[in-house]
């Protein structure tokens, strides 16, 4: 009874490993009612591959500006801090 259990079980192994190698059709162009055709063009061209780079690269600038901007803000933040302090320390030696 065991045999047969492990017979079967690679038989099993064996079928699942090949059930990769079967070769798919490539998926049929849907058919769209002529109403929705421009909807669908549209979409299309919106998520083109040009408008995709471009989004990227606008993307990108945008970061680095985010980076540029946050970095000049903590220095100023920096600098008022250190304005504070002394401030305080005047305060404290005038008192």
């Amino acid at each position: 009874m065991a045999k047969i259990a492990v017979v079967f079980l690679l038989v099993a192994i064996v079928a699942i490993c090949n059930g990769a190698r079967v070769a798919r059709d490539t998926p049929a162009k849907p058919d769209v009612d002529p109403l929705f055709q421009p909807v669908v063009d549209n979409l299309q061209k919106l998520f083109s591959q040009e408008n995709i780079d471009k989004v990227r690269a606008e993307t990108e600038a945008l970061i680095k500006k985010g980076q540029e901007t946050s970095e000049n803000a903590l220095d100023a933040i920096i600098e008022y801090g250190k304005k504070l302090q002394e401030d305080l320390k005047k305060k404290k030696a005038a008192a």
